[in-house]
């Protein structure tokens, strides 16, 4: 009885995968560029660029709901298409929670977001590649809108590893667990839809799966905030998680994925950085990444 319940719970949460693929497609069909954290696009120049609307939210009009700017009592009400049935939200959390983000790529959060490509100081900016200053997947959710940080517009023409090759939206589930105890710490680090950066910024830096939550080593704590749930895609499917395609298609993958994973660095090879930063034991594996990333050149086969 509970495997038929799981699997219908399976059904609902593809259909609202397929739902949010349709409406990324006619968002782009409409302004010619995908959701964006800016709203339809940055300005060139960053004196006139101010954050809008989260995508989740810019993306409402095509799924039969209404606009987020016409209808202010729809700013506080629960989405169901944007909730996995499997996952119950956490105790404590508002009417907006969200189970699903869209995928920000496979760059690691800690030296693309944190760039704000105006300083010749930062330590982000100066120490990776100029290429590297983004994040890769379907949208960039860095920092601001200048030129190396960020806010860059991303279309259907740039994901040249191929639609039906990369991942368009994904689950984050909102429970916990320790890295040291592997026990669950509490019902925490859910996200809403109409969040400007937490609804959205999911990466493949992790595993897929990856429910830890830690801190610092320098705060007392032995796991990396990049290495944590906040940056992760999750679900509380058995053994996977549902996604949407950049072609619209949707379908579940399997924990296997995670099998080339090892462990990582926070910083990548090839860089002038003194060293390679905190070891991430959670570190997604090649496939994965590929998957997440929008023209890197990979072939993939899942």
């Amino acid at each position: 009885m509970q495997q038929a319940r799981e699997a219908a719970r399976q059904v609902q949460c593809r259909n609202n995968m397929k739902q949010m693929g349709l409406a990324i497609h006619n968002f782009h069909d409409t302004y010619g560029m995908l959701p964006h954290r800016f709203k339809f696009g940055p300005p060139t120049s960053v004196p006139g660029c101010t954050e809008a609307r989260s995508p989740l939210a810019l993306l409402l009009p095509f799924l039969e709901q209404p606009g987020f700017d016409e209808n202010p009592d729809i700013r506080t009400q629960s989405i169901p298409m944007y909730v996995c049935p499997s996952d119950s939200s956490p105790v404590g959390a508002d009417d907006t929670y969200c189970s699903y983000g869209l995928n920000c790529g496979s760059n690691n959060y800690a030296w693309g977001y944190w760039c704000n490509g105006t300083s010749a100081s930062s330590y982000y900016c100066v120490y990776f590649p100029a290429d590297k200053m983004y994040f890769n997947g379907i949208i960039d959710s860095s920092l601001n809108c200048s030129t190396r940080g960020g806010g860059r517009t991303i279309r259907f023409a740039d994901i040249t590893d191929g639609l039906s090759n990369t991942l368009a939206v994904g689950e984050r589930w909102g429970r916990v667990i320790d890295y040291a105890t592997k026990t669950p710490i509490g019902e925490s680090g859910y996200e809403t839809w109409p969040g400007t950066y937490g609804s959205f910024a999911l990466l493949a830096t992790n595993r897929l799966n990856n429910h830890y939550g830690g801190k610092l080593p320098n705060d007392g704590g032995d796991l990396p905030v990049w290495a944590s749930y906040g940056n992760s895609f999750r679900s509380d499917h058995p053994g996977g998680a549902m996604f949407a395609l950049a072609d619209g298609s949707a379908r579940f993958i399997s924990e296997e994925i995670n099998r080339d994973a090892e462990p990582g660095y926070q910083y990548p090879e090839g860089t002038a950085a003194p060293s390679r930063g905190e070891v991430n034991p959670n570190e997604a594996g090649r496939l994965f990444k590929s998957l997440a990333s929008r023209a890197e050149g990979e072939v993939v086969e899942f």
